[in-house]
């Protein structure tokens, strides 16, 4: 297992501790940007998908941080300031 999924895998466990109950494709795609986030040590999100685990490609990766971000549902307020 690779470092990038080590660390995603530890955060989806510590989003789970610490968030009310997200559905399961949010709670990954955050962990997901917080991964890429932490490890590219920059907010640019093609830097940030070039960190993340697995076989999509940088694009592919990208286009969907830019839709989770996009996501009226996603509330910042709420979501990130307990996990930061």
């Amino acid at each position: 297992m690779s470092n990038s999924l080590r660390l995603q895998d530890r955060i989806e466990t510590l989003i789970g501790q610490t968030l009310p109950p997200l559905r399961k494709t949010r709670h990954r795609n955050l962990a997901r940007l917080l991964t890429g986030l932490y490890r590219a040590e920059h907010a640019c999100l093609s830097a940030m998908a070039d960190e993340l685990p697995g076989p999509a490609q940088q694009t592919s990766k990208t286009r969907r941080m830019r839709r989770f971000l996009n996501n009226e549902e996603v509330d910042p307020g709420r979501w990130y300031r307990p996990v930061a």
